[in-house]
């Protein structure tokens, strides 16, 4: 069963990646997360590369990738804290 408002998302996904692109690149430290691709209509080395990519083009881009389907918050939530923590001390001070 899909919702109407998961519909709706997908619906908009394209026109929203225009909208975030026109916005530029942040200038602050980015921490991100990459799943294996399981569970999105990419293939593992264009997502992973996609994403090694784009934290290279940032001032400070940072990337951990986890052996996990997409939505990794689901399977890896204690090691995403973890290092959410790590990474927060090294930027926050």
């Amino acid at each position: 069963c899909i919702s109407d408002a998961f519909m709706g998302e997908a619906r908009a996904c394209k026109d929203n990646a225009l909208t975030v692109g026109e916005g530029g690149l942040p200038h602050v430290p980015v921490l991100m997360f990459i799943s294996n691709a399981e569970g999105i209509n990419l293939d593992k080395d264009s997502w992973v590369r996609t994403a090694v990519n784009y934290a290279a083009q940032l001032d400070d881009g940072r990337y951990i990738q986890l052996d996990c389907p997409h939505y990794l918050h689901n399977f890896e939530y204690m090691r995403i804290a973890e290092e959410m923590r790590k990474f927060l001390g090294t930027v926050c001070k």
